[in-house]
């Protein structure tokens, strides 16, 4: 005889619950027997589908611990979205992360109770099941968003600026896209889509080629509207339109359905007029929604948030807390409302926290209080993430992963006799003590002490050996440390013995940067002042399909450093337009970045710059920092010419390589069971290198010469430009030559012919006709002018520039030097003077024909 009992624990009276898609789900059971023989439980977990005649099986715990997932929900539970444990001696719970709307029908779960046989064959003795609740999954598409315009109270005065800000408010904002509009008396003005590319309509393209007018994005819910200067043509009603944007394969998104804003009324006066602006009131009515703010300053860490009310009666109890986590926790007499999403909490900014309750009911009047606790929690940010999956068994040294990777790690025990206990410990890297993980029980409770989401415990239980695999989710750099199983034994409740295994090093890095861009149109750009120039930045290739791009353009005038003119974050969030008004950075495509500067200067001469930065996203959701390859492990050998010494050898070192150096030792030792224990490391002192560049020897003969043309016909002159010596024998060298024309005290120097360093032969805007390059010696560069005019007189001089090829294979200038000068003047021939007296005479012509 057996006596099974099953009962589902619901959080409220309330047998149906609705949630919104990728919210999570919690339920429990409790499962209990009083047979007298010694028996084994299980429990299943069912969902019926709404159109479904069958139920399918969400997820199961074995009779002896073993978790099994449905067919139909094995990838969910391998990304770590499903899970089911046992809380305490009775209770079992649950887990669904991101709710799908296939999720919705209802939720059962199923008890056995098992017995094993003299020939250890196991046998079901009876099963129970009960309906815990019907769900409701609300798609994400059909939650409504909220979207309103802020405009400038008051309106504004005609040549100031006119700033409108787009707020969307959804779930989840950070991992969603939207494409924003701007409407201004219901015609579009400007739209950005999803990617951050923005078109202006053809009504305002003058304005927009002026620069009077701008769209950026300044926050994952903002989008901004500038103009300026306002003119009074800009009175009118504004509202934006909001179309939700769906990523597929490839990056391509497809278009959903557009919300639009309240209209706002903008007027634009002249100078001694004014409006009049109008206040509206909101009243609270039974039904409707209430929504109350709190903002929160100074916090150094995480924040958590409770709301309490206080009733009429003077009555206090609590409504909601969000955790530092962003978990909401309900109270225990607003659990059902939160159930069914009539109340909420929410962090819609950084420092705003807000309380939603809908359909308010007349007991929802009263007192609100939120409290606010800053939690400060130390972060290793030593940690980087790397490459490669792995399987490993505890007698391994260490496991090196990339983040998202799957870790299995396993704990052994050889033929059990007594029931065991095993604990999971955690050491973080670059800390010294350990944290437990998880604890399995010898009576089969589970308890954790990390966040679930981040592992799985499974149990193999054989003849031989009991395995417990502690299962690392989508790896990331808060994994990264040293992992340790520990085993206790028990005889009738008491502990008799403790082993542990060696502790096993997980190594998280971050994935090569496969960043490549180019710039264009061209090397050398001239353009006339007042005419716009446009600079490309492409992205050729990229680490992954989900990289973004934070982009930077740099100006360097001569002989100043490098200036930020213009930048974009990751988020295509553009930095303050009042630090560059007169530069403009567009998106036309997910790989192209373009640099407008509208009416060029003569102070806008200079080198342009684009440094592009690639982010990717970690499976904390967080986004970081992708540094750019590196070739230094490709020049590193590393060897032990001794028992006790380890050498570091860097070939072709560059200024790159300088930094502090310092070395860390593990020490390991094997027991007698050819186990590898982890005992202990130091690490060394700090050896700063500092790379020096060679020092510049490069020089060019200086001695100055004079010459004179006439202007005979197949005169000419040559310029050279001698090197007399160079800072390497591997330096190369890029040679211009520049003239100054005769009256040099009053004109400028200009450049007529340039070798680059490759030899390219580059013609400049002042290059003549009858130019010849040579170079009749390594040292030697030479410049002839041909066919030498009166109009040629003036100072010639040539300019050198030193260049190396450094081992990261990018080229670094070393130095440069300037000749002496060759001044050519010019004198006219004097003719002589004769005259011509007619006479009879003959003439006889000779040819010379010359032998072919």
């Amino acid at each position: 005889a057996y006596l099974l009992h099953l009962q589902a624990i619901v959080s409220s009276t309330a047998t149906d619950v609705t949630k919104t898609e990728g919210e999570s789900l919690v339920f429990e059971c409790q499962m209990s027997t009083q047979t007298f023989q010694h028996t084994h439980l299980s429990l299943t977990w069912y969902l019926q589908g709404e159109s479904d005649s069958q139920v399918q099986p969400i997820i199961s715990l074995d009779k002896d611990l073993t978790v099994r997932p449905g067919k139909a929900f094995e990838s969910r539970y391998t990304s770590g979205f499903i899970s089911v444990d046992k809380v305490d001696e009775t209770t079992y719970k649950l887990e669904i992360s991101k709710l799908q709307v296939t999720d919705q029908g209802k939720i059962s779960c199923e008890g056995s109770e098992w017995i094993q046989d003299p020939d250890r064959s196991w046998y079901r003795l009876g099963q129970k099941n009960v309906t815990v609740s019907s769900v409701q999954v609300q798609p994400l598409s059909e939650y409504r968003d909220f979207v309103q315009v802020e405009s400038p109270k008051g309106g504004v005065r005609e040549g100031e600026v006119l700033q409108l800000k787009c707020t969307v408010e959804a779930q989840k904002i950070q991992e969603r896209y939207f494409s924003v509009a701007w409407l201004k008396d219901g015609r579009e003005v400007a739209h950005m889509d999803p990617r951050g590319v923005v078109s202006i309509s053809q009504e305002y393209e003058a304005r927009d080629r002026e620069g009077e007018m701008k769209v950026w994005k300044s926050s994952n819910r903002d989008y901004v509207l500038f103009i300026k200067p306002v003119r009074v043509m800009d009175t009118g009603e504004y509202q934006c339109r909001v179309w939700k944007e769906e990523k597929g394969t490839g990056g391509v998104f497809t278009q959903g359905r557009s919300q639009d804003s309240s209209v706002e009324r903008v007027a634009v006066t002249v100078p001694g007029e004014c409006e009049l602006t109008r206040r509206s009131s909101l009243n609270v009515t039974q039904g409707s929604l209430l929504q109350l703010a709190c903002q929160v300053s100074g916090a150094k860490g995480q924040v958590s948030v409770a709301w309490q009310h206080r009733s009429d009666k003077g009555t206090t109890v609590d409504v909601i807390n969000l955790s530092r986590s962003g978990v909401m926790e309900p109270g225990a007499q607003y659990r059902q409302r939160v159930q069914a999403g009539n109340v909420r909490a929410l962090r819609p900014t950084a420092s705003n926290f807000t309380l939603e309750i809908a359909n308010v009911l007349l007991t929802d009047s009263g007192v609100y209080r939120c409290t606010a606790t800053d939690w400060v929690t130390e972060r290793d940010d030593k940690v980087k993430n790397i490459d490669t999956s792995a399987r490993t068994h505890p007698k391994s040294r260490n496991v090196r992963v990339t983040e998202n990777d799957t870790v299995e790690l396993i704990c052994t025990v050889k033929r059990p006799e007594a029931p065991l206990s095993v604990t999971w410990k955690f050491q973080p890297t670059g800390t010294p003590s350990q944290a437990d993980i998880v604890l399995l029980t010898h009576n089969g409770d589970i308890t954790w002490f990390k966040e679930l989401r981040n592992y799985q415990l499974r149990v193999q239980a054989q003849a031989e050996e009991t395995r417990v695999v502690l299962r690392i989710m989508r790896a990331s750099a808060s994994e990264a440390g040293a992992y340790q199983c520990v085993v206790d034994a028990f005889l009738q409740q008491v502990q008799t013995s403790r082993k542990l295994s060696n502790k096993l090093s997980v190594i998280v890095s971050r994935p090569e940067s496969s960043l490549s861009i180019a710039t264009g149109p061209q090397p050398l750009l001239e353009h006339d002042a007042n005419s716009d120039v446009r600079m490309e930045c492409r992205i050729l290739k990229a680490t992954s399909n989900s990289s973004r791009f934070a982009v930077t353009w740099q100006l360097q005038r001569p002989g100043e450093k490098n200036q930020t003119v213009v930048s974009m974050d990751h988020d295509s969030v553009l930095s303050d337009p009042g630090e560059a008004e007169r530069y403009s950075l567009r998106r036309h495509d997910a790989q192209l970045f373009e640099l407008l500067v509208p009416r060029v200067e003569t102070r806008d001469s200079g080198q342009y710059h684009c440094l592009v930065e690639e982010w990717l996203q970690n499976s904390h959701g967080v986004w970081y920092s992708l540094p750019a390859k590196s070739d230094l492990l490709e020049r590193i050998r590393f060897y032990r010419p001794a028992i006790d010494t380890f050498s570091l050898t860097i070939q072709r070192v560059c200024v790159e390589d300088g930094g502090e150096y310092s070395c860390e030792v593990a020490e390991y030792q094997t027991d007698r069971d050819g186990n590898v224990m982890y005992i202990g490391s130091s690490k060394s002192g700090i050896t700063n290198v500092r790379v020096l560049l060679p020092e510049s020897n490069l020089r060019v003969q200086k001695k100055n010469h004079t010459m004179t043309v006439s202007g005979r016909q197949g005169e000419g002159f040559t310029v050279d430009c001698q090197i007399v010596s160079r800072s390497t024998d591997k330096s190369v060298f890029e040679v211009t030559w520049w003239r100054q024309e005769e009256a040099f005290e009053k004109g400028s120097p200009y450049p007529i012919f340039r070798v680059q360093r490759d030899f390219t032969l580059q013609k400049m805007d002042h290059t003549r006709h009858g130019l010849f390059f040579s170079r009749p010696r390594a040292d030697m560069y030479s410049l002839a002018v041909t066919n030498a005019e009166l109009s040629d007189g003036g100072q010639y001089y040539c300019w050198v520039e030193e260049w190396q090829l450094t081992p990261r294979n990018t080229w670094r200038k070393m130095a440069e030097d300037m000749s002496g000068s060759l001044t050519v003047l010019k004198t006219r021939t004097r003719l002589p003077h004769f005259s011509v007296v007619p006479q009879s005479f003959t003439c006889l012509m000779h040819t010379r024909i010359p032998r072919l």
